[in-house]
C-alpha cells in the first residue's frame, strides 16, 4: 500500500495500481511484456517494492534484469542493464549499505544491487555457480535478508545457503557457506544474531535449523512435522508447517527447536505455502480461498 493504493504483480508480469477504498484499477501495465521478460516455469512470482515513488519489477531477460514503473502513472522511470537470465520468484529488498541505498534483486543464476534512483547495477554475484547440485539449485524462491553489511542467500534442492560480505565497492565476497540451512520456500528470520528457517531434503521434507550469521555455523537441525514458513514478532517465532497446517509458537533458542503451544489450521485447501504475516497483535494466515486471523497478544 502506498499512496492510497495497492499494486499487485500478477503472475503474467502484469502491474496494476488499484484504489485501496474502492478496488478501482487506476493503471495496469504488462511488464512483462514491455521488457521482454523471461520468466519460469511457475510464471512471475514477486511482490512490488515500491520506492520513491517508483514500482519495482524484475522481468530479467535479454533487455533488462529490473524496472521501474512510476508508481502515479505506470511509465517505465528506468530499466536496468540485462544479465540475460530468468526471473527468479523472489522479492527484491532495498537495503542501505553505508551511504549508499541499493535495490537487491534475484534471478535464476544471479543475486544482484541496482541504483535506486538510475537502475545502473551495482555489482553481480553468480549464486547459481555457488556449491551448486547438479539438479535443481537455481529455483530461487526467497528473499535476502540484509544485516550490518552481510547479505544471506538461498534456494533449497541442496544448494547451499551463502553469506556474502558486501564491499564498498565492487562485487561482494563469500563470507560462509552453508549445506544445512538451503531453504525452498519458506524464508528466514534473524533473530539476535541466529538466522532460522527449514531446510530442504525433499519437495515435501525438511527440518528446522538455527545458524549463526557471523560464522556459519550450524547450533541445531531438528525435525518437527517438516519444513515450512516462518515469521517473527516480540521475541518469538511463529513456524507454519508446508503439508499439514501445524503453527506453532517457538521460543527462538541456540540450542533446540522449542515449541511452546501449536494447533493446526482447518480452513481452506491444497499446499500450506502462504507465509504468516504478524501486525497490531494478529497473526494473518492465508491457506487457498481461506484467510484467518488470530489473536497472538498474549503469546509470550
Amino acid at each position: 500500500l502506498a499512496d492510497g493504493a495497492a499494486f499487485v504483480i500478477s503472475g503474467a508480469g502484469e502491474v496494476v495500481r488499484v484504489n485501496a477504498a474502492t478496488g478501482e484499477i487506476t493503471w495496469s501495465k504488462n511488464a512483462k511484456t514491455t521488457f521482454g521478460g523471461q520468466v519460469g516455469p511457475w510464471g512471475t512470482a514477486e511482490s512490488p517494492l515500491i520506492v520513491d515513488g517508483k514500482v519495482i519489477y524484475t522481468p530479467a531477460g535479454n533487455q533488462t534484469a529490473m524496472a521501474a514503473l512510476d508508481m502515479k502513472s505506470g511509465e517505465t522511470v528506468w530499466k536496468s542493464p540485462s544479465l540475460n537470465d530468468k526471473s527468479a520468484y523472489v522479492s527484491p529488498i532495498l537495503i542501505k549499505h553505508g551511504e549508499k541505498a541499493l535495490i537487491v534483486g534475484v534471478t535464476s543464476q544471479y543475486i544482484f544491487a541496482v541504483s535506486p534512483e538510475t537502475g545502473d547495477l551495482a555489482w553481480t554475484f553468480n549464486y547459481g555457480k555457488e556449491s551448486a547440485p547438479k539438479r535443481g539449485g537455481t529455483i530461487n524462491c526467497c528473499s535476502p535478508i540484509y544485516y550490518d553489511g552481510g547479505l544471506f542467500v538461498s534456494s533449497g534442492y541442496n544448494h547451499v545457503g551463502v553469506m556474502l560480505t558486501l564491499a564498498e565497492t565492487g562485487p561482494p565476497s563469500v563470507a560462509w557457506t552453508s549445506p544445512d540451512l538451503d531453504i525452498h520456500h519458506g524464508g528466514a528470520v534473524l533473530v539476535e544474531g541466529l538466522l532460522y528457517g527449514s531446510n530442504w531434503i525433499n519437495n515435501r521434507q525438511g527440518n528446522w535449523v538455527c545458524v549463526d550469521w557471523k560464522t556459519g555455523e550450524t547450533r541445531f537441525e531438528k525435525t518437527w512435522q517438516t519444513k515450512g514458513s516462518v515469521v517473527a514478532a516480540d521475541g518469538m517465532l511463529y513456524c507454519y508447517d508446508e503439508k499439514q497446517g501445524n503453527v506453532a509458537l517457538v521460543t527462538p533458542s541456540s540450542k533446540t527447536f522449542d515449541v511452546v503451544s501449536s494447533f493446526k489450521v482447518t480452513l481452506g485447501t491444497q499446499q500450506h505455502w502462504c507465509h504468516p504475516t504478524i501486525s497490531d497483535g494478529r497473526l494473518y494466515l492465508r491457506h487457498g480461498d481461506a484467510l484467518m486471523a488470530f489473536d497472538i497478544q498474549g503469546a509470550r
